[in-house]
């Protein structure tokens, strides 16, 4: 085989130069976007660094940042396209009317007032707590065949105790507690005392022990229900998920109890 012709070598030159000018454009780009994507990562870690420092100032925890060059006015716009105007409606049934006459005189110059019309004004309060003590007389006797104890029971009466025990919360007053404690979120000691300011005095003991025993008092609605369930042709996942033991996320599921996904 011969030597290239020098028609050959310059072209083969020509085609490497192309080559290197195509690699040397690509790895112009290449380091383009290195340097972008060095700036915005240092941009990130800058934000990342200033969410730090900001969640440990106790001075300012709800600091927005810097303020706007030109922020936006605040209050609805001008004009009368500038939203929906809320109030609060009428309530639909009016227990006590009062009624608010004209002053004899103005109470700026001490002229003649002239009546022109009346005008309505709507005020819902709610009523002073009054809670409503009940003391039940109860016939305590014995049977003469087998000297068995026996007592009477009124259908409004919650419990048998006597004695000792023989003051309890009526069960609006029991309900109240558990729905301000399971329902709102209060503890048992809050929930006490807001009783106590609505002149039902509780320790939050007898709360915990009375939720207890209202417990124990769902088990068979309870088991009613995971009943009608199982026999249910159909069950629709309830997806409602809770942290078993503060880590692993389970979900509920009527009476297997936790299955953990």
């Amino acid at each position: 085989m011969g030597r290239p012709t020098r028609g050959e070598l310059e072209a083969e030159i020509a085609r490497l130069g192309d080559e290197v000018t195509g690699l040397s454009d690509e790895l112009a780009g290449v380091r383009g976007e290195l340097a972008e994507r060095d700036e915005r990562l240092a941009k990130l870690e800058k934000l990342v660094e200033e969410l730090r420092r900001r969640g440990k100032r106790q001075s300012a925890p709800f600091s927005k940042g810097d303020p706007a060059l030109a922020p936006a006015r605040s209050g609805r716009k001008a004009g009368d396209a500038h939203g929906r105007h809320g109030h609060r409606p009428v309530p639909p049934n009016v227990d006590r009317d009062l009624d608010a006459p004209l002053p004899e005189c103005c109470p700026g110059c001490g002229g003649d007032v002239e009546f022109e019309r009346w005008a309505e004004q709507f005020q819902t309060e709610l009523p002073d707590p009054a809670p409503v003590v009940t003391r039940f007389r109860i016939g305590v006797g014995r049977c003469r065949s087998c000297r068995r104890r026996v007592q009477g029971r009124h259908p409004e009466q919650t419990s048998d105790a006597l004695g000792a025990a023989a003051a309890h919360l009526g069960p609006k007053a029991r309900g109240l507690g558990h729905w301000l404690h399971y329902v709102l979120g209060l503890s048992f000691a809050k929930t006490a005392r807001l009783l106590a300011h609505l002149g039902v005095p509780v320790t939050a003991g007898a709360l915990s022990s009375g939720a207890q025993s209202t417990g124990l008092a769902l088990v068979p609605t309870t088991m009613a229900i995971e009943k009608a369930v199982d026999a249910s042709p159909a069950v629709v996942m309830d997806e409602t998920g809770v942290r078993h033991e503060g880590a692993r996320i389970e979900w509920l599921r009527r009476s297997e109890g936790l299955v953990v996904t």
